[in-house]
């Protein structure tokens, strides 16, 4: 930009001057009435915070329970239940039923009878210390009908074979008991407690000493008489 020759002889402060002027009447302007300060500068103060928790569904006004509407029933949704539902139901019913009842005491077990007490015969040779060979003979020869005959019952506990000294202490009142005049064949019929319920002499052994098969046969029958008998 070219200025005239008039213009450039002008001072600079000539020309500064209304501008200075200017800005001094607006400062003189503003302390005569100032601009008033923002309220939303002023410093923050922190207040309380008030609770603002919800309040408990008991403690709700009896006015504000009558202006609420009650919600509408919910609707579930309900299958079919088919024809298998109720028995279910039932087997539930019958379950809870059993369970309900009270248990009681189991009856007691019938007291089992007691078995009769088995006679056991027993068949007694007696003998004295010194003995000849006809009272060897005779102790055989039962022993031997007996245990061939009768080994069933001599293993059962019905039938026993037992050859006593008279002579030996404690066995002397054999000879009283079972009125012994020598040596002897008897059977005799003991309960549990070991007492004699009856007895019979067996006197022809002697007769049949010489005879092995007939003192067999005699002894054999007179053993099975015995325990047949009641």
């Amino acid at each position: 930009m070219n200025l005239s020759p008039k213009v450039k002889n002008i001072p600079v402060a000539l020309i500064l001057l209304p501008a200075v002027a200017a800005a001094l009447g607006l400062w003189s302007a503003f302390e005569r009435n100032p601009i008033p300060a923002d309220e939303s500068a002023k410093p923050w103060t922190p207040t309380a915070i008030e609770d603002v928790s919800p309040a408990p569904l008991h403690e709700s006004s009896e006015a504000d329970a009558g202006d609420a509407a009650p919600p509408p029933p919910r609707e579930e949704a309900v299958s079919n239940p088919g024809p298998a539902a109720a028995p279910a139901e039932v087997e539930r019913r019958e379950v809870a039923d059993v369970e309900s009842v009270p248990l009681q005491d189991a009856a007691p077990a019938a007291a089992q009878p007691e078995e009769p007490e088995v006679a056991t015969v027993v068949v007694y040779y007696f003998h004295r210390t010194l003995r000849c060979p006809g009272c060897l003979s005779i102790e055989n020869q039962a022993r031997e009908a007996i245990e061939l005959t009768y080994d069933g019952e001599l293993a059962a506990g019905m039938l026993e074979w037992r050859a006593v000294n008279i002579e030996e202490p404690g066995n002397e009142h054999f000879e009283q008991d079972f009125e012994l005049q020598t040596q002897s064949l008897v059977l005799a019929e003991t309960a549990a407690d070991g007492q004699v319920t009856r007895w019979k002499l067996l006197p022809k052994v002697w007769e049949f000493l010489e005879d092995p098969p007939a003192f067999q046969e005699y002894v054999i029958a007179e053993v099975a008489m015995f325990l047949q008998a009641p």
